[in-house]
C-alpha cells in the first residue's frame, strides 16, 4: 500500500469516514468553488469532466453508479443532459488529464486543492483510490498542500483522523488491550455472536485503515497491531 503523506492522508480521510451524501455535497461544494474561480467558462466545465473522468477511472462504459454520481453532481449544476454528460466524462482520457492536473497543481493552493478534492470525491464515490492515483495526486499537489499547511499556523501535521464502526472499535481495543497475533478463528473466539464473514471485513477494514496488519504466514494469514 502507497504511504501518504499526513497531509494527503488528512485530506482523504474526509472520504474514507464519509456517507454518500456528504461526499456529493463535498464534490457540490468544489463545483462552486470551481464555478466562482478565475478560470474560463470554457476551462471550468472541462475541468468538471477530466476531473470526474479522472475519479471515475477514465471508464469507456459507465455504471449505473457511476452515472447516478454524475447525475447527483454535475448533472445538477449543468444545463445538458443526462448523455452529454456521461459521452463528456468518458472522453476524458488519463494522458491529457494528468498534463491539465501538472499545470493546475502549480496554481495558488485554494483553487488546486479544490481540484484535489473534487477527484477525491469522484474516486471514493467510486468506491476508492488506486495507490498509483494517490501516489501521483500526493507527489502533484504537495506544494499546494504545504502551502495550506504553512498558511494555517499549525506547528505540525496532525496525523489523519480515521472513523471506526462499532464492531471495528471492539476488535480495535481487543488488539490494543491484548497485543496478540491470531488468524481468523483465534479473532472470532473472542467473539462469538458475530458472523464470522462480518469479522473477515472487519479485519481487512482495520488494515486498510492501517490500525491492523495482516501477514500470510505458512499457516495462513496473521493478524496483529500495527505499531
Amino acid at each position: 500500500m502507497y504511504a501518504r503523506s499526513y497531509m494527503f492522508a488528512n485530506i482523504e480521510s474526509f472520504y474514507k469516514n464519509a456517507s454518500e451524501e456528504e461526499i456529493t455535497g463535498r464534490i457540490l461544494e468544489c463545483i462552486g468553488e470551481i464555478a466562482n474561480s478565475d478560470f474560463e467558462n470554457e476551462t471550468q466545465i472541462g475541468l468538471l469532466f477530466v476531473g470526474a473522468g479522472f475519479g471515475l477511472g477514465f471508464p469507456s462504459v459507465l455504471s449505473d453508479e457511476q452515472k447516478s454520481i454524475l447525475d447527483r453532481t454535475i448533472g445538477v449544476v449543468l444545463n445538458a443532459d443526462n448523455e452529454t454528460i456521461y459521452s463528456m466524462t468518458m472522453n476524458a482520457d488519463r494522458e491529457s488529464t494528468t498534463q491539465l492536473l501538472d499545470n493546475i497543481a502549480q496554481l495558488e493552493s485554494p483553487i488546486s486543492l479544490t481540484i484535489l478534492k473534487y477527484l477525491l470525491g469522484f474516486a471514493y464515490a467510486n468506491g476508492g483510490l488506486s495507490d498509483e492515483d494517490a501516489e501521483y495526486l500526493d507527489g502533484k499537489f504537495g506544494m499546494s498542500m504545504l502551502t495550506d499547511f504553512i498558511a494555517s499556523g499549525q506547528e505540525e501535521v496532525p496525523a489523519p483522523t480515521v472513523r471506526l464502526s462499532d464492531l471495528e472499535g471492539e476488535v480495535a481495543k481487543y488488539f490494543d488491550d491484548n497485543d496478540p497475533w491470531l488468524d481468523l478463528d483465534g479473532v472470532c473466539e473472542q467473539f462469538p455472536d458475530v458472523d464470522r464473514s462480518e469479522i473477515e471485513k472487519v479485519l481487512e477494514s482495520l488494515c486498510e485503515k492501517e490500525i491492523l496488519y495482516k501477514a500470510e504466514t505458512a499457516i495462513g494469514d496473521m493478524y496483529a497491531r500495527l505499531t
